[in-house]
């Protein structure tokens, strides 16, 4: 599974993870130390050959190949390059990341079978308050640690960094707007990669700070906004979207399929809107208080609880905490984000 940890690499300092794989540390480390204890592996570029009539012809490709190692013993292709592509390593981006952070990692995992790197470092906390309900004077004041995380696929897009907030109360992983949060490496792929991704990730934590920062005058903001029951539905209706009616078509088999899944999508969004509204008025971990009962804040929170825990197929349980940061829930997060700070935005 593309999503899943890779034969128990993940490194939690101190807390264990919800999947409950890999290591807990309970010294601080960097991430080349973390990684070279997880039976470390190498990824290169190999040739790809060719045959025609009989004769064995090298193509000026390349494939991202993981080499074997103890406890996966095979070569692993993670896709075909052009000749001028260049990689940095998993072992060269944790030096890379070490060089640029000077700061302990907090959880290190691999993905799939290798083919995908994410390492984070906790920042400074912040405190989401609003006057107008109390919170600026310790009254129901919300607590939300902080995280640089930094994504690096091999063959499928851009090396991220992204700040990543948590709220202390509940482990809401909120996710915000890419524009507010993340920065992207577009590699080059050429001789010179290391150090423009070297150069690019100097000031990085200084760079994320600011993010953070931001995102706290924007969580701020949420708190003093207050939504009604209305407004609220339909903030949803544009984060839970639904789909088009199908189209006609003369096979009424085929109508038949497009109009059943057209339904269950629209039953999908309908329980989940359900839910979410369940979750802001009182169902949802510390929903109680001030800060929450009835605000835009409490609003999103609930979007970001409901898709972090809401229940998944077995098949796909392990690919939950990957989707929660990166895949379909982040995206529903993203989305939440944006419109409920355009709706703060509107009604300061």
């Amino acid at each position: 599974m593309a999503h899943a940890i890779f034969n128990n690499r993940f490194y939690s300092l101190r807390q264990p993870a919800w999947h409950g794989l890999g290591t807990i540390g309970q010294e601080e480390q960097t991430a080349t130390e973390i990684f070279n204890t997880m039976s470390p592996y190498i990824v290169t570029l190999e040739p790809v050959f060719t045959k025609v009539n009989n004769l064995k012809l090298e193509l000026p490709n390349k494939v991202i190949t993981r080499h074997p190692i103890p406890d996966d013993n095979a070569y692993r292709s993670f896709g075909i390059v052009g000749p001028e592509y260049t990689i940095v390593d998993p072992l060269r981006t944790c030096e890379i990341y070490d060089e640029a952070t000077q700061r302990p990692v907090e959880t290190l995992g691999v993905l799939g079978q290798g083919e995908s790197l994410f390492i984070t470092t906790k920042l400074p906390s912040f405190q989401v308050t609003s006057d107008k309900r109390g919170a600026g004077l310790g009254m129901g004041a919300d607590e939300v640690d902080s995280y640089l995380l930094l994504h690096n696929p091999y063959g499928d897009g851009a090396v991220q960094v992204r700040v990543t907030p948590v709220r202390v109360v509940c482990q809401n992983t909120l996710i915000a707007a890419k524009a507010a949060s993340t920065e992207s490496f577009r590699i080059i792929h050429d001789k010179n990669i290391e150090e423009r991704m070297a150069g690019w990730m100097t000031g990085i934590v200084e760079r994320a700070i600011a993010k953070s920062q931001g995102l706290a005058d924007a969580f701020n903001m949420m708190a003093s906004i207050d939504i009604d029951d209305e407004q609220a539905n339909d903030v949803l209706g544009r984060i839970y979207i639904d789909p088009k009616k199908p189209s006609y078509v003369p096979d009424q088999s085929v109508m038949e399929r497009r109009e059943k899944a057209y339904e269950a999508s629209v039953n999908w969004n309908k329980e989940w809107k359900e839910r979410v509204m369940e979750d802001w008025q009182g169902a949802g971990m510390g929903m109680d208080s001030p800060i929450m009962q009835g605000t835009v804040w409490g609003l999103y929170n609930a979007v970001v609880e409901i898709e972090d825990y809401r229940p998944t197929p077995k098949w796909a349980e392990e690919s939950r905490g990957y989707n929660s940061l990166f895949g379909d829930r982040a995206q529903r997060k993203e989305s939440a984000y944006a419109e409920l700070l355009q709706f703060s935005v509107e009604n300061v």
